[in-house]
C-alpha cells in the first residue's frame, strides 16, 4: 500500500515539476508534499499546497507551516489558526490511504525567494474494525392475469437478500385460495431456500390447478432468522370459457307426420365467444321441412355460422322435419369457437312409429235370397297403414231377416244368436290382410244390414262396415 502511495505521489510530483517546486518529507505514519509556484508577480495573490498523506493509521496530527517575511498571508483552506508567521491546522486522526489538501493564499511583497517551511508531528495509531450489517429480504410475485377453469396455474416467485448481512434459514411459503389446488398440500406448499448472502437471489416456481371461478389474490412469504418477514402479492382472475348447446326434439313422432326441434346455443363461460359454428347433422332418413333463414345445407347437414356471443348470451334455432322409415332416428348437434379451441355436443332421438290404417270390406254372395235360401258373407280386413296392429277382432251382427249358421277364418269362432265373435288375431302387418267368412240363411222379407266391427288394440273406436243384402 506505502509502495503504491508512493508512486501515485512520484507520479503527481513529475506531472507538475515544470511548473512548480515541491518538496516532500515523510516522519512516521505522515508524509507531507509541499508545492509553490516556481515563479510568482509582486502582489498578485498566490498559492502553496500541502498535501497530507496517511501512510499508516494517525490520530493528534499537528502541520505547522512558518510563512516568509518577503510575503502576507492572505487566507488558508481549511482555515488554519495563525499566530505571527505561522500557520497551524490540527487533525484529529487519518487513516492509512487518507489524503488532506491544506491551500495558503499569499501575497508576494518583496522581490527575491519567498520560502515556506512546513513541519509535521503524529502519534501512531492501531486501529481495528468489524462491519455491522443487517439482512434484509425483498420478494416479487409473477402470474397470469386470467387462467380457464381446470388448467395449470405457474407462478413466480423472486427472493432476494438486499441487505448487507447474510439472511439465515430463509424460506418462501405460498399461502393458496381455495379457489387453487395444489398436487400435495392442502393451503400452504413452501421452499426452503438455506442461507442467502448479501446481492443473492433465488427463483422457486409455484404450480397449481385452477379448481373455482373466482377473482383471487394469491399471497407469498418469505422469511429469514435474521429478517423481517416480506409479502408479496398477484390477483388472477379463474375464468371458464364453455360453449353449451341443446337440442330437443320429441321422444315418439308417426310417419309423415311433422315434429319441431330446437337447437339451443349459449355462452356458458365468463369471456366473449367469437367464430362460433353451429352444425346439425340430420339422419338420412329425415326429411327438412323448414329451417332458420340464416342456415346452410351441406350434404346431410345443416351449417348455422353464428359469429360472437357475451358471456350467458344464448341463440336458438327452430327446424322441422318429416321421417321416411321407422326406427329409432337421432339428430346430432355440433358447437364450436375456433378462435378459443371449444366444442360442444349434443343429441335427441325420436322413435319414428307408423299408424295402421285399416280398409274392412264385407261383401255378400248371393243377393237377393229367398226365404230359406243361403249366402256367404266375405269379410276382408287390410291394413293399409305404416305399422302393425295387434289383436284384431271381427264381430258381426245379422239383422231379424238373416241368421249365421257358420263360419270360417284364420281365427275360431262361436255363433251367439244374431251375433259372430271371432277371436282376436295376433297381428297384421302393413300391406298384410285376412279374410273371414260366415254362411247365414234367409228367414223373412226384407231388407237386411249385416253389420260388422273391427276392434284392434290401437283403435279407440271399432271400425263399422255394412252390408244389404234383401230377402224376398
Amino acid at each position: 500500500m506505502k509502495m503504491l502511495l508512493l508512486c501515485i505521489l512520484a507520479l503527481l510530483s513529475a506531472l507538475f515539476a515544470q511548473q512548480n517546486n515541491t518538496s516532500l518529507i515523510s516522519t512516521g505514519p505522515i508524509q507531507l508534499t509541499q508545492t509553490m509556484p516556481k515563479q510568482v508577480l509582486l502582489n498578485k495573490i498566490a498559492v502553496s499546497e500541502i498535501l497530507v498523506t496517511a501512510q499508516d493509521n494517525a490520530c493528534d496530527i499537528v502541520i505547522t507551516c512558518i510563512l516568509s517575511d518577503s510575503s502576507t498571508y492572505s487566507q488558508s483552506d481549511p482555515q488554519a489558526s495563525l499566530d505571527g508567521k505561522t500557520l497551524t491546522w490540527k487533525i484529529d486522526q487519518m487513516v492509512q490511504g487518507e489524503n488532506k489538501l491544506l491551500k495558503v493564499f499569499y501575497h508576494p511583497i518583496k522581490e527575491g525567494t519567498i520560502t515556506f517551511c512546513t513541519k509535521v508531528t503524529s502519534v501512531p495509531m492501531c486501529c481495528v474494525s468489524s462491519f455491522a450489517g443487517k439482512a434484509i429480504l425483498s420478494i416479487t410475485k409473477q402470474g397470469p392475469e386470467f387462467v380457464h377453469l381446470g388448467n395449470e396455474v405457474v407462478y413466480q416467485v423472486n427472493v432476494k437478500n438486499v441487505g448487507t448481512a447474510m439472511a439465515e434459514d430463509v424460506s418462501v411459503v405460498d399461502e393458496f385460495p381455495k379457489a387453487l389446488a395444489h398436487a400435495n398440500y392442502k393451503n400452504k406448499v413452501g421452499y426452503l431456500l438455506g442461507n442467502l448472502a448479501p446481492g443473492i437471489e433465488k427463483n422457486v416456481n409455484f404450480v397449481f390447478k385452477a379448481v373455482q371461478r373466482e377473482k383471487i389474490r394469491n399471497m407469498v412469504v418469505a422469511k429469514a432468522n435474521n429478517a423481517d418477514a416480506v409479502r408479496a402479492f398477484a390477483d388472477t382472475n379463474v375464468v371458464l370459457e364453455e360453449i353449451s348447446v341443446n337440442i330437443q326434439c320429441p321422444p315418439v313422432a308417426y310417419l309423415g307426420k311433422k315434429i319441431q326441434s330446437t337447437v339451443l346455443v349459449k355462452n356458458a363461460g365468463d369471456t366473449k365467444l367469437t367464430d362460433i359454428m353451429v352444425i346439425a347433422h340430420v339422419p338420412r332418413e329425415w326429411r327438412n321441412v323448414s329451417l332458420d333463414f340464416a342456415a346452410k345445407i351441406e350434404e346431410s347437414s345443416i351449417v348455422w355460422e353464428l359469429g360472437s356471443l357475451l358471456p350467458g348470451a344464448e341463440k336458438a334455432y327452430d327446424l322441422s322435419f318429416i321421417c321416411k322409415e321407422l326406427g329409432n332416428h337421432c339428430l346430432v348437434v355440433h358447437a364450436s369457437s375456433k378462435s378459443k379451441s371449444l366444442e360442444a355436443k349434443a343429441s335427441c332421438c325420436t322413435l319414428w312409429k307408423g299408424m295402421p290404417a285399416f280398409l274392412l270390406e264385407v261383401q255378400d254372395t248371393i243377393d237377393p235370397l229367398l226365404i230359406n235360401q243361403t249366402t256367404e258373407y266375405i269379410i276382408e280386413v287390410t291394413n293399409q297403414g305404416s305399422a302393425e296392429d295387434t289383436n284384431i277382432k271381427i264381430v258381426a251382427k245379422f239383422p231379424s231377416q238373416i241368421s249365421p249358421v257358420s263360419a270360417s277364418g284364420p281365427t275360431s269362432h262361436r255363433i251367439d244368436g244374431k251375433f259372430v265373435v271371432f277371436s282376436p288375431y295376433p297381428s297384421l302387418k302393413p300391406k298384410e290382410k285376412i279374410l273371414f267368412k260366415i254362411q247365414a240363411k234367409a228367414y223373412e222379407e226384407g231388407d237386411g244390414r249385416v253389420s260388422v266391427f273391427l276392434y284392434s288394440d290401437l283403435l279407440k273406436e271399432p271400425v263399422p262396415e255394412e252390408e244389404s243384402t234383401h230377402v224376398y
